[in-house]
């Protein structure tokens, strides 16, 4: 007789599937008030805004506080043109459907619960899908690892991963692709780069989260697991490293665990019906 999914649950979390139900019912209503009362697109807006000028004038965690390169408002800016309303719907569609899609490589009694964990990142906006996606395809697309590079920098630890195992050509992709598309963005708007070089190295007021676990023993953290990974072949350890390695802790950054399953390739198995009738090879006469 095969295992229920309670007992699935229990067996594997150490916790009765009532208290995790109840876990992802707390999780998701809380998401859901703050998307009612005015948290939606929270990051995202501040993206929307570089169509009138790349400013850094805002703190992190504050409204409308753009933060990354000036290469990322060039490549979004075609969505900028759009109207508010619309482009945080495209970019929460796009957040979400990738969400679904890696959870979708689960088991499916743990898909509702992996999507939940991605509820903050497409509520506020942000841009853990993107780093999501070059987890799950960044080895084998180096170039993809571009991204991290030119939003948050420090969270770029596919390069470290090529780096140790001395993938130079995948490292020399990726870093090749990151300085092709900022020489590109220079180009356009050298003051914008000299504004946001500027920011970063004046710092900024660090709000709770970053207190708690300071930025540079983050950083070191993120690194060193990675170095760890790469020599053992583990990639499924690169998503702590990048959370840990972001210049910001977010807890809405544990969305990148969702790519925790296709990395393991834990796929579901199609399995056949009993009533399906099996295909009889012909008889040789």
């Amino acid at each position: 007789m095969s295992e229920s999914v309670a007992g699935v649950v229990r067996r594997e979390l150490g916790v009765r599937p009532p208290l995790l139900y109840a876990a992802v019912a707390l999780w998701s209503t809380f998401y859901l008030l703050i998307a009612l009362h005015g948290g939606a697109g929270f990051d995202s807006h501040a993206y929307w805004l570089t169509h009138r000028g790349i400013r850094y004038a805002a703190d992190p965690g504050k409204q409308n506080a753009y933060l990354y390169s000036p290469a990322f408002a060039h490549a979004i800016r075609p969505l900028t043109l759009l109207s508010w309303p619309v482009f945080s719907l495209i970019w929460a569609a796009l957040a979400t459907g990738t969400y679904v899609w890696f959870a979708r490589s689960a088991a499916r009694r743990w898909r509702v619960a992996i999507f939940a964990l991605c509820l903050g990142d497409i509520v506020y906006g942000n841009v853990w899908w993107l780093f999501a996606l070059a987890l799950a395809f960044g080895l084998r697309r180096p170039a993809l690892w571009a991204i991290p590079a030119l939003l948050k920098l420090t969270p770029a630890v596919g390069l470290i991963w090529f780096a140790v195992r001395r993938e130079w050509r995948n490292l020399g992709i990726a870093t090749s692709v990151a300085v092709a598309v900022a020489g590109l963005s220079l180009a356009v708007a050298p003051h914008a780069w000299i504004d946001w070089i500027t920011f970063l190295r004046h710092g900024h007021e660090p709000w709770f989260p970053d207190q708690t676990i300071p930025l540079l023993t983050r950083v070191a953290g993120g690194f060193a697991l990675t170095v760890y990974a790469a020599r053992k072949d583990r990639p499924t350890l690169l998503p702590a490293a990048l959370w840990l390695a972001s210049p910001m802790f977010s807890l809405n950054g544990i969305a990148v665990f969702a790519v925790l399953p296709y990395l393991k390739g834990d796929r579901p198995v199609r399995v056949e019906r009993a009533s399906e009738p099996a295909e009889v090879a012909p008889a040789i006469v």
